[in-house]
C-alpha cells in the first residue's frame, strides 16, 4: 500500500453505546495500546467497567498519510486523493 519513503499511520477505533474512541500510532500495536490507555482513563473518569472494552474489540487500519478508508477498506491513495480535489459532497 505504501512505499518505504511514505510515512504510515495506524488508526485504532472502537465504539461503545455512548462513545466513539480513536487513537493513532506508528504501528497497529501502538495505536491499540493508545486506545486502551484512553479507555482506562475514560473508565476511571466515568466509573465504566475497565474490562468492558478489550483489545479484540478494536478495529485498526494502517496506511500512508493521506489515505482514506470506507468501512475499514482503502478508498483513495494519497496521490489519488490529491488528484480528485473537492468538487462536491456525495454521501
Amino acid at each position: 500500500m505504501s512505499n518505504d519513503t511514505t510515512p504510515t499511520v495506524s488508526v485504532a477505533m472502537a465504539s461503545t453505546r455512548h462513545f466513539d474512541f480513536v487513537a493513532t500510532g506508528a504501528t497497529p500495536e501502538d495505536a491499540r495500546t493508545a486506545l486502551m490507555a484512553g479507555w482506562r482513563a475514560h473508565a476511571k473518569q466515568t466509573g465504566a467497567d475497565p474490562n468492558y472494552l478489550a483489545a479484540d474489540d478494536i478495529n485498526v487500519v494502517t496506511g500512508p498519510l493521506g489515505q482514506a478508508w470506507r468501512d475499514y477498506s482503502p478508498l483513495l491513495t494519497p496521490a489519488a486523493n490529491q488528484s480528485h480535489g473537492r468538487k462536491g459532497t456525495h454521501l
